[in-house]
């Protein structure tokens, strides 16, 4: 079961019912809980490295989400406002030694 916790576009992120989800770090990590007891699949989510540029929020987020019962996390190291623009900062991946996976700029 895959979560996308990384949607930057403007109407997810923006103030509202949604964008509490990705600026408060305890309820991303309800929902997977939820959806982890739920199903009998693994679940994976992918999450950005927060929403504002210069965030380090995913280095808080992304060891509760593991401890909430993601079996696998893909960060995205932009933030939601860079979009898909700009340089990722891969050393957040690195940091956090919470991501299998790695998104944004190509690598080698």
């Amino acid at each position: 079961m895959d979560m996308n916790f990384g949607c930057p576009v403007k109407k997810v992120t923006r103030p509202g019912p949604v964008r509490p989800c990705s600026t408060i770090p305890t309820t991303p990590a309800g929902f997977v809980e939820a959806v982890a007891t739920a199903v009998s699949l693994p679940v994976s989510v992918k999450m950005r490295r927060g929403v504002e540029n210069g965030s380090r929020t995913c280095l808080e987020v992304g060891p509760r989400l593991v401890a909430a019962g993601a079996s696998s996390l893909t960060l995205h190291p932009r933030s939601a406002k860079q979009m898909y623009t700009g340089t990722a900062d891969h050393s957040l991946t690195g940091r956090a030694r919470l991501a299998r996976r790695r998104s944004g700029d190509r690598l080698g």
